[in-house]
């Protein structure tokens, strides 16, 4: 009759339940320690095969005592002999799986060496099969235990051996030697084979177990390698953003000490606005006929226009205390101009001459407060180098171009210059060669600013003692 695929579904699914029954029960080891665990899953292996070989050879031995009338007490074991040691081994066994799998394993390997030696006691110290049992033994030792314990077990079975060779030699005790005097049978074959077998599992066993931890090693070695490599990459990416953030705040610092060091230069320029003003209102209170109306509009046309200055005056001090993203279609030349008026006082102070210069009026759509930001920065380093340089003609000079490929923002100065080791250093964060007002951060800030906001970039060319030109260069947008 054949079997469907049904039934032969139905008989894997049991097999395979019965085998996991199995495992469970018999084979799994309960160590935590990687190590132990992997010689443990050995053991209950080897002494699962071994209670089994016993059950077989129980059954072998009341086969011939109750079938064949044959004697098994010359030539071997009796069945109640192999009861005994089949009753003791699954003692032990159940006492492995209690927990105490070290001390089983050290009994198992005793319960080897016990039989082994009485049959080379009984039948002859150079009996082969007694000897492959002692290798058995050795390969067994460093397995279950560890390699230091199979160099003493080596040692022990060499003197046991020597010892039982020196009695059979001197004829102290006189072995059973038929075995000798018989030709070789298939049986003998069989027992040589089957102690090869053995020998060969219990080396597989031990390297698959070895080789399957090396591999959960290599494994977690790669795993935490990567974890290595993630780790270091967010413990960069934080420190780049703190780094960031410790620089937007410093930033805010030092635009805020900047105008505090410019404020006496804004409220000398509102003087002269505020000062129009108030003259230019008093002619007005003063006048009567047809020629002191007529003054009296131009005065207040001229105080009109102060007042208008005052108000460009505020509105460039807001910009540059704001820091909120605004994006919107602006003037660059309007944020150009407000910057110099803000550093107007402060040029003059210096004795530095601000001229800008445009072929036309360009607008793009960005931040306007970012973009004052930044030629705030280049205005006011600029005025700095100046002042610290010799020359007597001081100038600063903004040139603003608008091309196909985008706007080109010069800032031209004729004072000390960078010295050529400093080049490739100015847009590091906090690098300044100002000894005592400089946090050396403003270029830094600034070429963040031109990449992340415009797009664009920053670079410069400089030699000592003749001044420095910044370029400045991002596309231009018309909207979003």
């Amino acid at each position: 009759m054949k079997k469907t695929g049904k039934d032969n579904y139905s008989f894997l699914a049991i097999f395979s339940k019965w085998a996991r029954f199995f495992y469970l029960l018999f084979l799994k080891p309960k160590s935590e320690n990687d190590d132990l665990s992997r010689r443990e899953f050995i053991f209950n292996i080897l002494f699962s095969s071994s209670i089994f070989a016993l059950v077989i050879l129980f059954i072998i031995s009341l086969f011939r005592l109750f079938f064949t009338n044959e004697s098994t007490r010359s030539r071997g074991f009796t069945p109640d002999m192999i009861f005994i040691v089949l009753l003791f081994f699954l003692v032990l066994f159940w006492f492995s799986r209690k927990g105490y799998f070290q001390a089983a394993a050290y009994i198992f390997l005793a319960l080897y060496f016990v039989p082994v030696t009485y049959m080379l006691l009984k039948w002859g110290a150079n009996i082969p099969q007694g000897l492959l049992m002692y290798v058995l033994l050795i390969v067994m030792s460093g397995i279950l235990i560890n390699a230091r314990f199979a160099f003493f077990t080596t040692i022990f079975l060499c003197s046991v051996l020597g010892a039982l060779s020196f009695l059979q030699i001197n004829e102290i005790i006189k072995p059973n030697l038929y075995w000798k005097s018989e030709s070789f049978k298939y049986v003998d074959f069989i027992a040589y084979a089957t102690t090869f077998a053995v020998i060969a599992v219990v080396s597989w066993l031990s390297n698959r177990e070895i080789e399957k931890s090396l591999e959960r090693a290599r494994h977690s070695e790669a795993e935490l390698r990567q974890e290595r490599d993630l780790l270091e990459v967010r413990v960069e990416e934080r420190t780049r953003e703190l780094k960031q953030a410790q620089m937007e705040k410093m930033a805010q610092l030092f635009k805020f000490a900047e105008i505090g060091r410019l404020a006496s230069g804004i409220f000398h320029d509102l003087m002269n606005p505020l000062t129009a003003v108030s003259l230019n209102l008093s002619q007005v209170k003063e006048g009567g006929g047809k020629e002191e109306i007529k003054a009296a509009q131009e005065y207040t046309k001229k105080a009109l226009a102060a007042t208008k200055k005052m108000e460009q005056f505020m509105e460039a001090v807001k910009k540059q205390l704001r820091n909120e993203e605004n994006a919107r279609l602006f003037s660059l030349n309007r944020e150009i101009r407000q910057a110099m008026e803000i550093f107007d006082y402060k040029a003059k102070k210096a004795g530095v001459n601000l001229r800008f210069i445009a072929e036309k009026e360009v607008k793009t759509f960005g931040d306007a407060v970012k973009f004052n930001q930044i030629i705030s920065n280049l205005i006011s380093n600029a005025i700095d180098a100046c002042e610290s340089s010799a020359t007597q003609k001081k100038e600063v000079r903004i040139d603003l171009k608008s091309r196909e490929v985008g706007i080109l923002l010069l800032v031209n100065d004729n004072g000390c210059g960078i010295k050529q080791e400093n080049i490739n250093k100015i847009f590091e964060p906090f690098f300044t060669t100002k000894k005592s007002m400089g946090l050396g951060i403003g270029l830094s800030s600034i070429k963040g600013i031109i990449e992340k906001n415009f797009g664009g970039t920053i670079g410069v060319r400089s030699h000592e003692s003749e001044g420095s030109e910044f370029l400045v260069s991002f596309p231009l947008r018309s909207g979003q």
